[in-house]
């Protein structure tokens, strides 16, 4: 079932009509009879895609509040990396409208704050990492701990700002236990292929997964993908 990658299985299945608007690629079909689908690889971000068919629309009102205006930016901040990538006049379009709706890019910015215990996360597990041919591999061992997905986007999205990387993979969890990765591309590898070897998926630039093996094992599991 693919329900158990869900926020919130039960609140899929309780709904009466389900709309499906992505801009990844579609590996499995649903469970459940979805009413429309619409999947466009080519944007930057879901946020985009609703953003355009909102103002496609036209309703009366501005069509959407300035809170829901400025969540959708957030979205399109988040998948872009600040704008560093990913973008297109699409993109910068669609900020343009939700701005002009109201969102605040004050708020999206607060929402993306990290803590100085996160920033000192950061730093550890920044610091054992290899690189294997032109990508940087970034390991690092939980001890048990659980890390924020969001954490190691922000290491793997830290490392693809270094010119001579390509792409990194940050790995995180136990020696003997589950490993969790995060994976990033500056633009010319796509870590999406790399990283449906393994089970996982994403877009071009930006893909995760989980492996099963320990750190070691999933080390060399990246690196003969990589291959």
């Amino acid at each position: 079932s693919n329900t158990d990658k869900m926020e919130s299985a039960v609140l899929f299945d309780a709904v009466p009509k389900t709309v499906i608007i992505d801009h990844h690629r579609k590996y499995a079909e649903f469970d459940k009879e979805i009413d429309l689908e619409y999947i466009d690889t080519s944007a930057s971000s879901a946020s985009e895609l609703v953003s355009e068919m909102i103002e496609l629309l036209d309703l009366p009102g501005g069509a959407i509040m300035r809170e829901e205006a400025t969540m959708m930016l957030s979205g399109i901040y988040l998948d872009t990396d600040n704008f560093r990538k990913s973008t297109g006049t699409r993109t910068f379009s669609a900020a343009l409208y939700l701005r002009d709706r109201g969102a605040d890019i004050d708020t999206v910015k607060k929402l993306f704050d990290i803590s100085v215990r996160e920033l000192e996360t950061e730093s550890r597990m920044s610091e054992n990492f290899e690189m294997y041919r032109n990508i940087a591999l970034i390991c690092y061992d939980t001890k048990g701990m659980n890390t924020d997905p969001k954490t190691r986007a922000r290491v793997a999205d830290s490392f693809v700002r270094a010119k001579e990387v390509e792409a990194a993979f940050v790995l995180c969890g136990e020696q003997d236990g589950p490993v969790s990765v995060s994976a990033r591309s500056a633009g010319k590898i796509n870590v999406e292929l790399i990283m449906k070897q393994l089970g996982g998926g994403g877009s071009f630039d930006r893909a995760g997964g989980f492996i099963k093996e320990g750190l070691e094992k999933s080390l060399e599991l990246i690196r003969s993908a990589i291959d």
